[in-house]
This record gives structure tokens, C-alpha cells and sequence, in this order.
């Protein structure tokens, strides 16, 4: 079974001081043993994430992190990390214990939570070593408060159960909301890219096709070069046809005028980032200048072939299409602090299947403070083979 991936897992993270329990929280909660527990202070030195199912919400990602307290040689880096997934998180537990104090480490978490509009609980451990009737809750008001122990396990249940609720109402739109209903069937058109080993399909892809069936939808997969010269598409006559942006100059004078087209990167666009935003983004290639600078974003890492996407196909479209000579910059991976983005004029993202959507338009909003134009692989592409609007219309 091919688990969600962690992009589409509502991500929960405990925080708190040294030796709150922490680990031995996560452990209760998932039942067995994820992190090391030991009475040894800041035992838990780079955040551990763990998938889980817990129901209503679904598929979630558990992230167990440093001590927010620890004053070791590396400390600071390791509260760095903390803060670090706290801007990935949609749930942050943060996980107190006695002797309890003035709570000022605590304040600055959830002073960082409101800052990114991140949901907050407090988790109270250790209710076997004080009374909790004597616990003074006044400094945590209009805050949910859950009193537990992951010694004896009191009250851990009720935590399961608020975690599954508390995040069920988040994020529950669709890739195809709008676009595929029950019994239509969809037409998918795509390369098999050499970049990809034998067996695999990209993610993106593969959630599309998953969502197909949740709609009780049905599907087609095509390589372009079976399209028939468009007898297919006549054939099947699907009520929606999705593409890899990769395969459009070789079957954009195939498109129906009469059936909804789009690309699997633009899909994602609407799904995770601000729509709107990275349209009119493109407004923009018109301005750059001979020698500007642009920056080319990929999310994942992964191994460089030749005729690569982000390296060498669209570097190349966007001087045909603007005309000018353009010095690039290259960034990939998750985790980036875009350092080298002060003088860049354009950026190009890619569809962002491995991002969550807070992920994506933290993105999109770091780019817009330094008034930096963002936009998507596939918008792109659909812009430069003139198919903007067509690929979009069914979609704003």
C-alpha cells in the first residue's frame, strides 16, 4: 500500500522544555517507541517525525523536537530546528510538566503559533507526581488544556481522540473540486520520463488518480504518442483531460475546444497556493531586462539528467519567450531560506507536490515581501505556448 505523503498529512508538533516528556508523549500516543526516553536532559536532539492514522482527521505526521530550553553547545541549533517545523505545523501541542514556573518559554511558542496562524493546545504530563486540582490554569486562557500522563497513561485516549478531531475540519477541498463529479471519466496524458525508474509515477499523478476513484470517477492513461493523432480523444470523449506540462508542445493542436484541459502542475497551483497570485505573476516576464536574474525553486532533490526540467528545459523557454540573456539561481530541497534571492527579479516554482499548502504560500508570501514575481512551472508553460487562459478558465 502506497502511504499519503507527507505533504497531504496535517503535521502535529510537541513542543516544550527538556525533559516535559516530550518522547514519552509521542510514544504513548502512537504506542510504541519512536523516540529514545531517557531522564538524561536533551536526549531528543533533531526533530523525529512518525506517520499515523488517527480518525476523523486521517493521515497525520507526529514531529517530536528538541527541548526549547537546552543550553548545550548546540542548543541553539536545535531550537533553530523547532522553530523551523513550527512554520510547517497545523497543530502545535506543547507539552508542560512540573516544577512549573512563569511559562516564559512556553509564552514565546505560542506567540510564534498566533504569529503563523497555527492551531495550539496544551498538553499537562506528569498528572501522577502533583495534584492537578491545585495547577493554576489562568496563564493559559482561550487555549484548549488536556491533563495527561505517558507513565500511566491517563488520559492519553482523550488526547488521541482530540487530536483526530481537533484537525478533522482542516484543509478537506480536492485537487478536482469543481471539475470531476460521479461517473465521468477523465482522459491522462503523460510522458514516461526517463528521470523516472521503471514502476514509478510521480506523486502528483498519483494523488490525482486516487482522487478519481474517491469520486467514484474512472480513468484513462496515455503516452502522447498514442493519442492517434486525436482519434483517442474522439473515441473516449472524456469530461476532463489532465496532462504533464511536459507533454504540451506535442499535443496542444490536439485539445478539443469543447472539453476542460489543464496540467497536473496547475491543478496543484490552485490546490496549494494562492491561484490568483502565480497568474498574474507571468504579467511580469515582460520587464525582466538582459542580465537580471531569476531564480528556479524545486522542492524535492533529486538526481540531475540531462534535458532536466528546472535546469536546462525552462531556462532556456523563458529567454525564447522574453528575449533576453538571464543569469539563473537554483535552489532545491524542502527546507530553504532563499539567502541568495536579493537580487533576483523573477522566480519560477515547480508544481510543489512535496509541500504542504501552508508550506507553498509561506512560499509565496516570503517572495511577495521582497516583491519578487512567483509563479509556477505549469502556468508558465501554459503561458509561453499561448494556452494560459484556455488551461485555466474552468478553474478561477
Amino acid at each position: 500500500m502506497i502511504s499519503a505523503l507527507k505533504s497531504e498529512r496535517k503535521r502535529v508538533t510537541f513542543v516544550g522544555r527538556i525533559n516535559v516528556g516530550k518522547s514519552s508523549l509521542v510514544n504513548a500516543l502512537l504506542e510504541q517507541n519512536l523516540s529514545i526516553v531517557s531522564p538524561i536532559p536533551g536526549t531528543t536532539t533533531d526533530p523525529t517525525e512518525k506517520a499515523i492514522e488517527i480518525l476523523p482527521a486521517g493521515p497525520l505526521l507526529f514531529t517530536d523536537t528538541a527541548g526549547i530550553d537546552d543550553t548545550s553547545l548546540l542548543g541553539n541549533e536545535r531550537i533553530k530546528k523547532v522553530y523551523e517545523v513550527l512554520k510547517k505545523t497545523d497543530l502545535m501541542v506543547v507539552v508542560i510538566a512540573p516544577p512549573f514556573d512563569n511559562f516564559e518559554y512556553e509564552k514565546k511558542l505560542l506567540e510564534e503559533a498566533k504569529k503563523n496562524q497555527i492551531t495550539s493546545v496544551i498538553v499537562v504530563n506528569k498528572i501522577d507526581m502533583f495534584d492537578v486540582s491545585k495547577f493554576d490554569c489562568s496563564f493559559f486562557q482561550d487555549i484548549d488544556m488536556l491533563f495527561v500522563s505517558a507513565k500511566t497513561k491517563q488520559g492519553i485516549k482523550k488526547l488521541r481522540e482530540y487530536l483526530g478531531t481537533a484537525l478533522t475540519d482542516q484543509n478537506n477541498k480536492g485537487i478536482l473540486d469543481g471539475l470531476v463529479k460521479e461517473n465521468d471519466h477523465v482522459l491522462i496524458i503523460t510522458p514516461v520520463h526517463h528521470a523516472y525508474p521503471k514502476g514509478r509515477m510521480k506523486p502528483l499523478q498519483v494523488q490525482v488518480f486516487r482522487e478519481i476513484l474517491d469520486k467514484n470517477a474512472t480513468f484513462t492513461v496515455a503516452k502522447p504518442e498514442v493519442l492517434k493523432g486525436g482519434r483517442l480523444i474522439e473515441k473516449i470523449r472524456p469530461n476532463l483531460i489532465v496532462f504533464d506540462s511536459q507533454a504540451l508542445k506535442d499535443i496542444k493542436h490536439l485539445l478539443p475546444e469543447n472539453i476542460p484541459v489543464t496540467s497536473f502542475s496547475i491543478l496543484f497551483a490552485r490546490y496549494k497556493a494562492n491561484f490568483k497570485s502565480l497568474i498574474t505573476s507571468c504579467d511580469y516576464l515582460d520587464q525582466l531586462k538582459d542580465g537580471d536574474k531569476v531564480a528556479v525553486i524545486e522542492a524535492c532533490s533529486h538526481h540531475r539528467l540531462e534535458g532536466d526540467m528546472g535546469r536546462e528545459v525552462l531556462p532556456k523557454l523563458i529567454e525564447k519567450v522574453t528575449g533576453k540573456k538571464l543569469n539563473f539561481v537554483f535552489f532545491s530541497g524542502l527546507h530553504q531560506n532563499f539567502n541568495e534571492t536579493k537580487d533576483v527579479k523573477f522566480a519560477l516554482h515547480c508544481g510543489g507536490c512535496m509541500l504542504t499548502e501552508r508550506d507553498m504560500k509561506k512560499r509565496q508570501e516570503y517572495f511577495a515581501s521582497k516583491n519578487i514575481p512567483l509563479t509556477n512551472y505549469g502556468i508558465f508553460i501554459a503561458k509561453y505556448h499561448g494556452l494560459l487562459n484556455k488551461l485555466t478558465q474552468n478553474l478561477k
